[in-house]
């Protein structure tokens, strides 16, 4: 019998998988060193897709390569770097991709620059608000470099060619930089939602349906009509068709607008289903928009400012070599992208930057020799991301395929490569069977059952757990970054600010005051502290320290305990977590009841 993985709708259970997740991408995401992280990304083995779902799609623009995809599972821990504004992956990659967007578009019949300055002086005097918004459209559009042709450069063309020429320089801000890459950062945080068993999108998942307020008037219609630019629908039917058959698709067609913007019936699982098509195609454009930035460059910079995402990337990597944190990380990394200077005499005053900066071009260590450096890093992680939506939507769909192929089941295990599956396939006691081959049908997605592989995803031995699709009851319900960040930030502050709760009985306090963060600083800091600290000790296994008070009484801080407990949640909590001990059901248990945060959610 096949077992039903989709149809979960307990409040707690959703609860339980957003704070999950939230922690997934703040905590088990977090890696000591991104651009280490980078490398192994980029030297990691690559192995064959499924060619059935690769049909004209090659991971890089310009290369001759066979197919392939990493099944690297670090590749979801890059993109939640890349979600995260504090990292410097998110540093290195948005900004880069920003302003290639700028780079790669073309407009076929441009307003000039003075046009768009007349435009926005008559709106600057009649109408401020409509002046912000337009504005704002031609800032994220990149209206103004591709209007004037070469006149108005970007901060980093001088950068990239000291001999290109200009009038102005066009500015990209932190608003504006979030316009631009919105709609890209959603699609890759709804798409790993999607693989949490969590539906993200209100509705089916497309753009926002028409609302009426957004709806042309009868004004509107008959300005634009006057001035040639559309034709009013009655008008148009009256040409084509006679005059009973004009009303009859006029009526029609009127219907199918109510029925447009009237609320449909949802379905939990066909909400999900239709989501990870939705995002599927959303994955496949982004990866086809971002090669686009990648083979768009001018042979003539110093005439004609095109830049390639390589390129831009390399620019935004020196700007960032300049940072303290960043360059110590690049240090930290030395072994691994200059292995040659790691033994050197000199290696601790050695500067790696030309050797980190070079690895944008191309990767000298790389086990393809064709790879494209660390361009290639998010297109294969953005693949990894396709690939295992179009497993999962394989896996729950009602479509009537029998098999599922060895790729996309280590997809769904979390494996690194698909050997395990082909061994598997191997041994006479396994649970995994070749799919029945059914008179006059070809087997088109895989050679094992997938009713087999439902069951054999269920074992209790298996690393990661399929997802089944848990739902809040709110079909308008949306997800967003920022909310499950909070979930995060909202529980490690619980876990630091001392809290009446039998998980401690000792005193509250503000987190800034706590000791873990006024330990650190220096003794000459902590001398001018009124509140000094002083360990405790008679318990010094527990790590606790005596507070004293401006009053001189003490309080004891059980620092480590709490940040243990903190821990140990977290450890139970963990994504890649198939089956809990019985104390990890026992604290899980506990917290649930007791936590604040999860009160909250």
């Amino acid at each position: 019998m096949m077992l039903l993985l989709y149809s979960n709708l307990k409040p707690e259970t959703y609860k339980q998988r957003v704070l999950e997740t939230s922690f997934f991408l703040n905590y088990h995401s977090m890696v000591e060193n991104e651009l280490v992280l980078m490398y192994e990304l980029l030297n990691s083995e690559k192995f064959p897709a499924n060619p059935n779902f690769t049909d004209n799609m090659s991971i890089y623009d310009n290369f001759e390569l066979d197919e392939n995809v990493s099944l690297n599972e670090s590749n979801l821990i890059f993109l939640a770097r890349l979600l995260d504004p504090n990292s410097n992956i998110y540093k290195l990659y948005w900004p880069a991709i920003a302003q290639a967007y700028h780079e790669s578009i073309d407009l076929l019949s441009p307003l000039s620059a003075s046009d768009y300055v007349n435009i926005l002086k008559i709106l600057k005097k009649e109408d401020e608000q409509l002046f912000s918004s337009f504005k704002n459209h031609i800032s994220v559009n990149g209206f103004l470099k591709q209007s004037s042709s070469s006149d108005l450069i970007r901060e980093s063309d001088l950068r990239i060619n000291k001999f290109v020429t200009g009038k102005g320089v066009t500015n990209i801000n932190k608003e504006t930089l979030e316009k631009i890459i919105s709609s890209d950062y959603g699609i890759i945080f709804d798409s790993i939602m999607l693989l949490q068993g969590l539906t993200p999108r209100s509705g089916y998942g497309r753009d926002k349906l028409i609302s009426r307020k957004n709806s042309p008037s009868e004004n509107d219609l008959s300005f634009l009509s006057e001035n040639d630019l559309i034709i009013k629908m009655k008008d148009f039917l009256s040409k084509e068709y006679e005059e009973d058959h004009a009303k009859g698709w006029e009526a029609e067609l009127e219907e199918r607008y109510e029925r447009y913007l009237s609320e449909p019936e949802y379905d939990v699982k066909k909400q999900h289903e239709t989501q990870l098509s939705v995002l599927t195609s959303g994955l496949e454009n982004l990866i086809r928009k971002l090669k686009k930035f990648h083979s768009n460059y001018s042979e003539d910079q110093v005439y004609l400012h095109r830049n390639s995402i390589e390129e831009i990337l390399i620019d935004r990597a020196e700007s960032l070599t300049t940072n303290d944190s960043f360059f110590q990380e690049m240090m930290e990394g030395l072994g691994i992208w200059a292995p040659k200077y790691e033994a050197h005499e000199a290696y601790e005053t050695f500067d790696p930057t030309a050797e980190f900066i070079s690895a944008f071009s191309y990767s000298p260590h790389s086990k393809n020799e064709k790879d494209g450096g660390f361009y290639s890093i998010i297109i294969n992680a953005l693949y990894y991301l396709y690939f295992s939506l179009l497993a999962r939507l394989l896996f729950i769909g009602d479509k009537k395929e029998t098999g599922i192929d060895a790729t996309s089941l280590s997809l769904l295990a979390g494996f690194s490569t698909d050997r395990t599956i082909k061994n598997e396939l191997t041994r006479k006691n396994s649970s995994l069977e070749r799919a029945k081959k059914e008179k006059g049908r070809f087997l088109l997605y895989g050679k094992i059952s997938i009713e087999s592989a439902r069951k054999w995803l269920q074992e209790d031995k298996r690393k990661l757990k399929f997802k089944d699709i848990v739902h809040s009851g709110d079909f308008k319900k949306e997800l967003n970054y920022l909310d499950l960040k909070k979930i995060y930030d909202d529980f490690c502050l619980e876990y630091k600010n001392i809290h009446k709760t039998p998980f401690s009985k000792t005193k509250k306090m503000d987190f800034r005051n706590m000791p873990e963060n006024r330990f650190q600083k220096t003794t000459s800091e902590t001398s001018k502290n009124p509140l000094a600290l002083k360990p405790n000790v008679k318990n010094k296994l527990e790590a606790d320290f005596l507070l004293e008070d401006k009053d001189g009484t003490m309080t004891i801080v059980e620092i480590k305990k709490h940040l243990k407990t903190r821990d140990r949640i977290l450890n139970a909590l963990n994504r890649n977590k198939h089956k809990k001990t019985k104390s990890e059901l026992e604290l899980l248990e506990k917290f649930y009841a007791e936590s604040e945060t999860y009160k909250r959610i």
